[in-house]
């Protein structure tokens, strides 16, 4: 055997998981490009919640009265989903400002999503999930985002406002798990960068992939009660994803770079197509933004709203584009101005 051929192949470089809910096809993202539609519909819900978590990005709605505005009616809910299917959504993203699972219509919803033939997901910190409601969660085809920040209980409890709860947290993930989410591709959990996490995070990344659960390391959101003094430099989280992607290569075989996505496995087209309809019906390109556009959908369809000026251009106030490939925006907006 000559010595060319005694050279082994090179090792297929192969990217890491993402939740199934939010990994989308070429087809789709060209799709969603040329008609300047939507992949994924985040609906706000629900403003109530049962944690006090020091880095949430929303500004403290669970506490003191309602806002003096009336919130969208199920039927209205559902009819935005419609009309965000209409323009290409594929997810729809069942989210807060609170917790959804305090939403008293969650199982309606989801029944409704998949019926549609959407694919449902939300973020929840578990805690009220029961192994009866998880194993019809299961059984509807949804995609989960769960809550770790640490191994330490004492930082855990201090991110999240509540003591006590580490432990609820990891036997939550571990019944989500056992049901068959990880195994799916189903079930990713939320490792916020701040300081007070910060050494101990490779380790949380460790513990998730060693269960089969997605680690979603994510920095923070300047809104809220997010605030300077709990962020780490733009230096320490490179160094960090570094860590992370070494970790993720040599113990595990996947292969990624800190400018692929702004999730590991993540890709940054997605936020181009997204299109958020807060509990008001108040439509944005995305959850931190805190700017009025002026657009609703019970003054508007969807469709157009998404494709006007002033959704087009606050989409670049999305921070998960920060490190976006230069051009991106521009390309989108010009493919959806010719369309």
């Amino acid at each position: 055997m000559s010595a060319v051929t005694d050279i082994p192949p090179a090792p297929v470089r192969q990217r890491p998981p993402f939740l199934q809910a939010l990994r989308f096809s070429e087809d789709e993202y060209a799709r969603a490009r040329s008609t300047g539609g939507v992949l994924e519909l985040r609906l706000h819900v629900v403003r109530q919640c049962n944690l006090r978590c020091t880095y949430c990005f929303t500004h403290d709605l669970n506490t003191g009265p309602a806002p003096p505005r009336k919130a969208l009616t199920y039927e209205e809910t559902c009819d935005v989903i419609c009309q965000a299917q209409e323009i290409g959504a594929r997810t729809i993203h069942i989210l807060g400002p609170g917790e959804p699972t305090l939403y008293d219509r969650l199982s309606d919803l989801v029944r409704f999503v998949r019926g549609r033939g959407l694919m449902p997901y939300f973020p929840t910190n578990t805690l009220l999930l029961t192994r009866n409601f998880a194993s019809f969660l299961y059984d509807q085809g949804v995609n989960l985002l769960g809550k770790f920040n640490s191994l330490i209980p004492s930082i855990q409890d201090q991110l999240i406002g509540r003591s006590g709860v580490h432990h609820m947290l990891e036997n939550k993930l571990r019944m989500l798990a056992d049901l068959g989410f990880a195994r799916a591709g189903r079930l990713a959990a939320h490792c916020v960068i701040s300081r007070l996490n910060y050494a101990g995070i490779p380790e949380v990344f460790v513990y998730l992939r060693d269960r089969g659960i997605l680690p979603f390391v994510d920095t923070l959101t300047m809104t809220g009660k997010g605030n300077p003094n709990m962020d780490v430099s733009a230096a320490e989280r490179d160094d960090l994803f570094q860590r992370l992607a070494r970790i993720d290569n040599e113990r595990y075989g996947y292969h990624w770079d800190i400018h692929d996505g702004p999730h590991i496995g993540d890709d940054y087209r997605r936020y181009l197509h997204v299109c958020v309809v807060n509990l008001y019906g108040d439509v944005y390109p995305t959850d931190c933004l805190r700017v009025q556009l002026g657009l609703n959908v019970r003054s508007g369809a969807l469709g157009d709203l998404v494709r006007s000026a002033a959704f087009r251009e606050s989409r670049r106030t999305e921070k998960h584009l920060a490190g976006a490939p230069q051009g991106l925006l521009t390309d989108a907006s010009s493919s959806i101005n010719s369309a």
